[in-house]
């Protein structure tokens, strides 16, 4: 099991979008998420990613409790791209696509062809 969730609520301070989400997804497994806008989708992601605490419940990411990992294991774990606009000046998008990979750079955060 690569994630799983138990009675999971998702929302911003008191206001809950979704509550006891209860999911398993497998390695190899290609998941797609449909809805309209508004019902948890983006924040689902961001709070599978860490940049947002659940409201209840819990989460598992390769059988180890989301909140025992390191930053940097999530790093190595998560990409996710927001759709909130990017203004950067003068950064070519393979730069930012980068930025992402920044986890499996070497220390200098220097890129190799692997």
């Amino acid at each position: 099991m690569i994630l799983s969730t138990k009675s999971l609520s998702i929302g911003y301070k008191k206001t809950c979008i979704q509550q006891h989400l209860n999911l398993q997804i497998r390695t190899g497994e290609m998941i797609c998420l449909i809805g309209p806008n508004g019902c948890g989708k983006s924040t689902l992601l961001r709070t599978l990613c860490g940049l947002q605490k659940p409201i209840n419940g819990s989460f598992e990411l390769k059988e180890k409790d989301f909140k025992l990992l390191t930053n940097n294991e999530k790093a190595l774990l998560f990409t996710f791209v927001l759709t909130d606009k990017v203004n950067i000046d003068n950064m070519a998008v393979v730069d930012l696509v980068f930025t992402g990979r920044y986890p499996h750079t070497t220390w200098l955060g220097n890129r190799t062809k692997k």
